[in-house]
């Protein structure tokens, strides 16, 4: 079965952020719908937080929750291709394990990504506003259509990314490193994706 989301959350030894991140998930509405899955990624923790992630998911059942484990540390981007493999969703979301999911997220990222669909195929990947934890506000261009809007930074901030479940299977992450979302961006603008 095809469903709408999926939403990918990697952690390696995350215990002192799950009860925020798992807060965030169960106070929204539209997370508790069997047609978005949560897959959290445990990359070879040790500090419990593999525990809690079963805890987590024994007690919300109404939540489709699947939890994928490295038995040993493989890094973020086997991490998140491991993931995006397994994902069963129409579109990708993705959050790390100290970001908090924003209820309506879903909704208004959907129906927006489907508007610019309309408009043009070529949309795989939308982003939005964020707010870091400092306070800071952290704002993305309307449209993301050539390199010069990434000359000097990714604008478009991965946990409030929506992304083509298609053509996340195609691309996947390719490096390890600090800038692999800001890669992944730049392989689809050389392609003509927006």
């Amino acid at each position: 079965m095809i469903l709408k989301a999926s939403l990918l959350i990697p952690v390696f030894n995350g215990l002192k952020y799950l009860d925020n991140c798992f807060k965030s998930l169960t106070n929204s509405q539209e997370l508790n719908n069997s047609q978005v899955e949560i897959i959290f990624i445990d990359d070879g923790s040790f500090d419990g937080t593999s525990e809690r992630l079963e805890e987590f998911k024994i007690k919300n059942k109404d939540l489709n929750i699947l939890i994928i484990k490295n038995q040993t540390n493989k890094g973020l981007r086997i991490s998140l291709n491991k993931g995006i493999s397994e994902s069963s969703g129409e579109y990708i979301f993705r959050l790390d394990i100290d970001d908090l999911w924003v209820n309506g997220r879903l909704k208004t990222s959907l129906d927006v990504i489907n508007t610019l669909q309309k408009r043009d195929k070529k949309f795989v990947l939308l982003g939005s506003f964020m707010k870091g934890i400092s306070g800071r506000n952290y704002y993305c261009p309307f449209e993301v259509n050539n390199l010069y809007q990434l000359l000097f930074s990714s604008c478009v901030f991965h946990p409030t990314w929506c992304i083509s479940s298609k053509i996340a299977k195609k691309y996947k992450y390719e490096m390890e490193s600090p800038f692999d979302d800001y890669y992944l961006i730049l392989r689809l603008i050389l392609d003509n994706y927006r």
